[in-house]
């Protein structure tokens, strides 16, 4: 059950971004965006590495 719940937690940094971009005005500059990309690209990264027998890359 934990593994299924993960890829939400990943997900709470660019929601949270979203969230202040639309309920405070808050404005979402490169660095943000940039790093709530960088999360979820991670996140498919390890979960490919962890079901792909064929990859070599260790998470």
């Amino acid at each position: 059950m934990t593994s299924a719940n993960l890829p939400i937690d990943f997900l709470r940094v660019p929601l949270a971004a979203v969230i202040g971009y639309y309920a405070y005005g808050e404005a979402m500059d490169l660095w943000v965006s940039l790093g709530g990309g960088i999360i979820p690209v991670s996140n498919c990264r390890a979960v490919i590495a962890e079901t792909n027998p064929f990859c070599d890359v260790q998470v």
